[in-house]
């Protein structure tokens, strides 16, 4: 029986004993995403990321490497058909290779393989991208008053299921999309196994919790304040589009039970 493949997130590899970690590994295969080496990379504390790495080392055998959403883009544009649970081969060998060899020397000329793989896009670069928003998302239609500034997410979930699971709202989004990139493809082909409607679904996630928190009726976004929103919900796209998420973030548990609730979400015990 093939293994469900899970997505491991930084707050949960950290939280999680190496002992759990690998009982788990039994039962799973890991998939290690960019964004947590650019997480791993960007720890200051030495320690931190040494205990990290040596948690990672503890299941290498039971891990692959998954490409960043670009790849999964490529491949959807140019076959015309959803990318499923997209794995690099010769990245997972030599992902493989780096943890099991253990050379986790401090010095950061030992990080050639992070510095290689890790999420390349700049803060500026992915608030460049996200102020396409207002444009894309223009037909999502948030009634005035429905968010009340500051509530817990358990209070306006209702405002988030129009858009979770199978929303028909996010297969047009993501088929104008597709069309706009020259894709032809049938309006009732466009699933939720398509890499492009699970970034879009959670985009629209990201957008009505920033009125969530902050209120609605700006003028303005300050797309700077979630930046690390985005960060964090990467982890929910890439899970949606494998088996499930190993997980502790309380936000991203909720987005992700709303998108995916028939994939596995394992938390810390």
């Amino acid at each position: 029986m093939q293994r469900k493949k899970i997505v491991l997130d930084k707050c949960y590899l950290k939280g999680v004993r190496t002992t759990d970690l690998v009982r788990l590994s039994g039962e799973y295969e890991f998939i290690i995403i960019d964004m947590l080496f650019y997480e791993i990379e960007s720890t200051t504390d030495a320690n931190d990321r040494l205990g990290l790495l040596q948690k990672l080392q503890s299941i290498a055998s039971h891990c692959s490497y998954a490409p960043n959403f670009g790849y999964f883009m490529d491949y959807e544009l140019k076959h015309c058909r959803p990318a499923k649970k997209l794995t690099l081969h010769s990245e997972t060998k030599e992902l493989k290779e780096f943890l099991l060899r253990g050379e986790f020397d401090l010095d950061e000329s030992q990080f050639a393989f992070l510095q290689r793989v890790k999420e390349k896009r700049e803060t500026r670069d992915v608030v460049r991208e996200i102020e396409s928003w207002k444009q894309i998302l223009e037909e999502v239609i948030i009634e005035p008053g429905s968010l009340k500034k500051g509530a817990e997410l358990s209070e306006v979930e209702d405002v988030f299921k129009p858009f979770g699971q199978d929303s028909e709202k996010i297969r047009r989004l993501a088929w104008n999309v597709l069309r706009d990139l020259g894709v032809n493809v049938s309006s009732r082909k466009v699933t939720p196994e398509w890499s492009i409607y699970r970034y879009l679904q959670y985009d629209v996630f990201v957008l009505i919790d920033f009125y969530r928190r902050y209120g609605m009726g700006q003028e303005k976004v300050n797309l700077k304040k979630i930046v690390n929103t985005v960060f964090d919900l990467s982890y929910g796209i890439f899970g949606s589009l494998f088996d499930g998420l190993a997980t502790s973030d309380r936000d991203l548990i909720f987005f992700f039970k709303l998108a995916t609730p028939d994939k596995v979400t394992i938390t810390l015990q």
